[in-house]
C-alpha cells in the first residue's frame, strides 16, 4: 500500500493484482483489485495516473468503451494481459450494447467512484458461493433474476438501501455483508424477489436477447430479438418517466424493475394470440392490458409513446392502434389518455398494480423458478409454460 498524500511513491505495478474473472466488469476486477492491494477505487486511479496520465482518470466510465490503450495500461499497471481486460468491456459481451439500458444511481462522487461505474443488481447466494463480484448481466434494468440460482436480484442493501452495498474484499465462502452498515445481504431479506414465472420468463429472454438470441416464438409471439431489446427499453423509459424510482407508493416501500418488467411482459403477452384468448375465457371482465397502460399515461407521455412504437413489431403496434381507437370511443372526443399530470404517485402505482395484478412486496414469496432449457442451443433462452395456469390460481379482479 502506498501512501494516499503522495502519489509519486505510487509503485509501477501493483505488488497484489487478482486475476478477473470471465462473467464480471471491468469496474467489479478494479474494486477487487483495489481491496487486495489496501486502497479505495479512487485512490487506485490516482495512482494510475501517476506512471499513466491518459489512462483511465476519475470521471470517465470504466465499464464501457475503455480505449485500447487505456486496457494496456491499466494491465501493465495491474500485470494482467489487456486481452483479457477487453473481454470484460460490456461491449464485448453483447453484440447490441447500444438497445440495452444500464442501471445507473444518482449518487454524489465517493472514494468507490460510483457515478463512472454501471450499478448493480446482486444474487446473495452467487457472492457467498463464487466471492464478491458483479457479472455483466446483473447492470442491466431488463435483467431482474439470477440465471444460476434463479432467485430475484437485489437492488441495494435491505437494511440501509446503500445502491452499492457489496463488499469487495469478501473472499468465497464468505457471508456478504454490506460494505456500508455491515448487515447481512441474505437472499431471504430480498423485499421483493421473484415469484411469478411471468417476471423471470422476460428477465431470461431478456438476457439471451442481448446476446443476438431470439425469443421464443411459442411464448412472445413472432418478434425479433431487436425488437424485443426495443420494447423493453422503450417501456422500461416510459414506466419510469411516469413512476420515479424515487417515488414511494403505499406501502413505503420504492417503486421495483420488477413490477415494471411484469407490465411490460404482459404487454407482450397479450399480443400472442394463445394468451388473448386464455384471457378472454378466464377474465372476460378485466380490462385490456393495453387499454390499461393508456389510462395510466397522460397527453405528453402518450405522444412520446406513440412516436417510438413506429419501431415495434407488427402485432404490438396493431394492438396499441386497437387500445387507441376503444380509448377514443369511450372518451370522444377527449384525448385517450385520462390520467393528469397532477395526479399523485401513489395513486398512479396503485392503479398501475391492481390493473396488471402485481401483489404487493410484502405478499410475495421467495421462490425458486425452474425454467426448462433446450440443451440442444445454448445461445436459446428457457422456455416458460405461461400459458398453463390451474383454475384455482386465476385471479378475481375485476378490473
Amino acid at each position: 500500500m502506498w501512501q494516499v498524500d503522495s502519489w509519486t511513491r505510487a509503485p509501477e505495478q501493483l505488488p497484489v493484482a487478482p486475476p478477473p474473472r470471465s462473467d464480471e466488469v471491468i469496474s467489479s476486477w478494479l474494486l477487487r483489485v483495489a481491496a487486495a492491494n489496501g486502497v479505495t477505487l479512487a485512490e487506485l486511479l490516482e495512482g494510475l495516473a501517476v506512471h499513466h496520465p491518459k489512462a483511465i482518470g476519475l470521471g470517465q466510465f470504466v465499464d464501457e468503451g475503455v480505449p485500447a490503450f487505456a486496457l494496456r495500461a491499466l494491465g501493465h499497471f495491474c500485470r494482467v494481459p489487456s486481452g483479457e481486460l477487453k473481454l470484460l468491456d460490456l461491449r464485448r459481451r453483447a453484440p447490441y450494447p447500444d438497445d440495452g439500458l444500464l442501471l445507473f444511481r444518482g449518487a454524489a462522487a465517493d472514494l468507490r467512484c460510483l457515478p463512472q461505474r454501471a450499478c448493480y443488481g446482486f444474487c446473495t447466494l452467487c457472492l457467498e458461493e463464487h466471492g464478491s463480484h458483479v457479472r455483466w448481466d446483473w447492470c442491466y434494468a431488463g435483467v431482474i433474476c439470477c440465471a444460476t440460482h434463479h432467485v430475484g436480484l437485489q437492488d441495494g442493501c435491505p437494511s440501509c438501501r446503500h445502491p452499492d452495498p457489496v463488499d469487495f474484499s469478501l473472499p468465497a465462502g464468505a457471508v456478504p455483508v454490506c460494505h456500508s452498515c455491515r448487515g447481512l445481504l441474505d437472499h431471504r431479506a430480498s423485499r421483493v424477489p421473484i415469484g411469478q414465472e411471468v417476471e423471470a420468463a422476460i428477465s431470461d429472454t431478456y438476457r439471451a436477447a442481448l446476446k443476438g438470441a431470439a425469443p421464443d416464438f411459442r411464448v412472445w409471439g413472432r418478434i425479433t430479438d431487436a425488437q424485443f431489446r426495443r420494447f423493453v427499453h422503450d417501456m422500461l423509459e416510459l414506466l419510469e418517466l411516469c413512476l420515479p424510482p424515487s417515488s414511494m407508493h403505499g406501502g413505503g416501500e420504492p417503486v421495483r424493475r420488477e413490477e415494471f418488467l411484469t407490465v411490460v411482459a404482459r404487454l407482450i403477452l397479450d399480443g400472442v394470440p394463445a394468451m388473448r384468448a386464455r384471457q378472454r375465457r378466464y377474465h372476460p371482465r378485466r380490462v385490456l392490458p393495453w387499454i390499461g397502460l393508456l389510462s395510466f399515461l397522460d397527453d405528453v407521455h402518450g405522444k412520446w409513446l406513440l412516436e417510438m412504437s413506429v419501431a415495434w413489431p407488427a402485432h404490438l403496434q396493431a394492438r396499441l392502434h386497437s387500445a387507441l381507437h376503444r380509448a377514443k370511443r369511450r372518451r370522444w372526443p377527449y384525448s385517450p389518455f385520462s390520467l393528469k399530470k397532477t395526479s399523485n404517485l401513489r395513486e398512479r402505482y396503485a392503479f398501475l398494480r391492481r390493473t396488471y395484478e402485481i401483489a404487493s412486496p410484502t405478499s410475495r414469496a421467495a421462490t425458486a423458478l425452474r425454467p426448462v432449457y433446450d440443451s440442444s442451443d445454448k445461445m436459446a433462452p428457457p422456455v416458460y409454460d405461461l400459458s398453463d395456469r390451474k383454475q384455482g390460481e386465476r385471479s378475481q379482479s375485476t378490473i
